[in-house]
């Protein structure tokens, strides 16, 4: 697996892969600012992750993956990102049905869950 920061080129098959996993909206990479994180094996995408940074605070969003184990890699490469890039507050959504996910958020990076719309919030 290979994990790196998405570009450019990147895009159609980012709008696909978010498609694929039936988030609640259509994604057009192009129309948002932050940046991606990609997991990639054999050219397909295997996970994504966005986030947007400003002013010490990130939000993260399109966090979504195959596996799990992908899915944590991910995270995990992003909260490093954040860290070193001097980010001290970081919020996602999570499904309220992703059970997973919030696991994951609680459990291996320590974000505590804050209302039932699942809202993570975490200070690094």
């Amino acid at each position: 697996m290979d994990y790196r920061p998405a570009i450019h080129a990147d895009w159609a098959a980012i709008g696909e892969y978010i498609a694929s996993k039936d988030y609640f909206m259509p994604i057009d990479p192009a129309q948002l600012g932050g940046s991606w994180l990609l997991a990639i094996q054999d050219n397909k995408i295997r996970g994504t992750i966005w986030t947007f940074t400003a002013q010490g605070n990130a939000f993260i969003d399109y966090w979504t993956a195959d596996t799990p184990q992908i899915a944590a890699h991910l995270g995990a490469f992003m909260y490093h990102n954040l860290q070193l890039n001097g980010i001290k507050y970081v919020r996602a959504m999570i499904k309220t049905d992703n059970l997973v996910a919030q696991r994951m958020a609680t459990k291996i990076f320590g974000m505590g869950i804050v209302d039932n719309y699942s809202m993570a919030f975490r200070s690094i």
